[in-house]
């Protein structure tokens, strides 16, 4: 199975809960790319939050290559209570999803259930698969043993097979 996992972050919480969900997934026979999104706009903590707010996306360096992927995890940060710019760009370019299932962890100051809502609505219209996505706190991110529980539910979630 190829998995990939792209994942925004600023402070490193969300590359963290990222690296965690790539180690499970690699548990259970995955080859898996873990990449991190760039975005050509709105780099400044001011900059990337007005873009949120007005759910503009940035723009990427460069749009991770999917084909031949099994499954998509997207792992990133809550800003102005909206998917970050770079997450939505990453999004926006993606392509008809045919069915794979994707994971989507959205990682904020408290647990933001709308934006994870918001961004299974958009997987969904891209004709993903199984959606399991799951907002989470900062306290949450900061354990590594939840961050662990975490990882492996959404991947037995994802794959429909039995909690290991």
């Amino acid at each position: 199975m190829q998995a990939t996992v792209a994942y925004f972050t600023r402070t490193g919480r969300s590359e963290r809960v990222a690296q965690v969900l790539g180690r499970e997934l690699e548990g259970r026979g995955a080859h898996v790319d873990l990449v991190r999104l760039e975005p050509i706009r709105g780099r400044t903590a001011v900059g990337g939050a007005i873009l949120a707010a007005l759910r503009v996306p940035a723009g990427l360096e460069q749009t991770p290559d999917l084909s031949g992927n099994d499954l998509l995890a997207l792992v990133g940060p809550v800003w102005a209570a909206s998917m970050t710019p770079a997450m939505r760009s990453m999004i926006e370019a993606l392509p008809h999803l045919d069915g794979r299932p994707v994971i989507s962890v959205v990682c904020g100051f408290h647990t933001c259930n709308g934006v994870a809502a918001r961004m299974t609505k958009e997987l969904q219209a891209r004709d993903a698969g199984r959606v399991v996505s799951r907002a989470i706190g900062r306290s949450a991110v900061q354990d590594p043993l939840a961050v662990s529980d975490l990882a492996r539910e959404l991947c037995a979630a994802a794959l429909g097979a039995q909690r290991q």
